[in-house]
């Protein structure tokens, strides 16, 4: 492929202008090496250079290049299945570790609702000054904010533990012959066969 370029990074585009009631191409630059116009011989390039420039764009001095292709395009790797299927056989240890995980955050939360419940009791059945209400004051934020961290964490384990449903459901899925039961040594009864692998 060809293009026009100039010295100070020019390239010669195309533009579409409207005029008498219709839409109309013209050449243009650009600064943008994607936008310029790609020919597919040296001659149509050349000829575009020569003939279909205007006056100021001729003055700017362009010239035909070829254009490389681009080296560092990498192309598209595909992962094999097996790769794949290997790295999902690690999830069930994932899960276990996420349950204790999970177990874990919610002895954190009954603490911290503790606490939280605490204080309440505290500002409720004390008589505080200023000095203690600031104290209680902050002290309540931090539990709070400790309690939200919890509570986001309970939930994005729970998202990633719908995993382990799935997994389960596809272990444990069962095909019914909807026509042919003979083929599965049906005598017409609606018997499920399981999946092996």
């Amino acid at each position: 492929m060809y293009i026009l370029y100039d010295e100070k990074g020019n390239y010669i585009c195309k533009d579409t202008f409207q005029q008498y009631g219709g839409m109309h191409e013209c050449y243009s630059i650009t600064t943008n090496i994607d936008n310029a116009v790609m020919f597919d011989s040296e001659e149509k390039a050349d000829n575009v250079r020569r003939n279909c420039l205007n006056r100021n764009l001729k003055r700017m001095g362009f010239r035909v290049t070829e254009q490389q292709p681009d080296v560092n395009v990498q192309e598209e790797k595909s992962v094999p299945v097996e790769v794949v299927l290997d790295d999902l056989s690690h999830v069930g240890s994932l899960l276990v570790d996420l349950n204790l995980k999970r177990d874990a955050l919610f002895n954190a939360l009954s603490v911290v609702d503790r606490e939280i419940s605490d204080i309440h009791h505290w500002l409720e059945l004390e008589k505080i000054n200023a000095c203690q209400g600031y104290k209680a004051s902050a002290m309540l934020r931090e539990k709070l904010l400790r309690r939200r961290s919890i509570k986001d964490g309970i939930e994005i384990i729970q998202a990633i533990s719908n995993v382990e449903t799935t997994i389960n459901n596809l272990k444990n899925r069962t095909y019914q012959p909807r026509e042919l039961k003979e083929l599965f040594g049906g005598d017409g009864n609606a018997n499920e066969h399981r999946r092996t692998h």
